[in-house]
């Protein structure tokens, strides 16, 4: 049993890195042909449209004080996701954009320290250097 769950799980893997490929491609092809910040903007206002229909029973009651640290949020994924399609936009290829991407993972720390105030531990300052080099 445990065999085949095993096997479930690494195809499932497979199929969200086929996927998450096909984002590359898709994103870069449609770079193409529009502006980055079009880009990012219509991905923006699809994927809030959609959680906005799917979610509308769980915003009744929702105060200004619950919604503005989300709105902070956004704005931080939104600035991530503008220099990843610059990158892409700028680059002769999808690696490139790939290094780009994988190294947003270290302003991660200081955007929560400088933003949220949140205290990353010990290890996480630890590892930065390691993950620089």
């Amino acid at each position: 049993m445990t065999q085949k769950f095993a096997f479930k799980a690494e195809l499932l893997l497979i199929l969200v890195t086929i996927f998450a490929a096909l984002g590359w491609v898709f994103s870069k092809e449609s770079l193409a042909g529009m502006p980055p910040l079009f880009f990012i903007a219509m991905r923006f206002l699809i994927g809030g449209g959609a959680l906005l229909l799917i979610g509308k029973k769980y915003f009744h009651g929702v105060q200004w004080r619950e919604v503005f640290p989300v709105i902070l949020i956004g704005a931080v994924m939104a600035m991530a996701m503008l220099f990843w399609i610059m990158g892409l936009k700028q680059s002769s290829n999808l690696g490139v954009g790939a290094f780009i991407a994988c190294l947003g993972v270290v302003f991660v720390p200081f955007i929560g320290r400088l933003l949220f105030g949140d205290r990353p531990t010990l290890s996480i300052w630890l590892s930065l250097p390691i993950a620089v080099l």
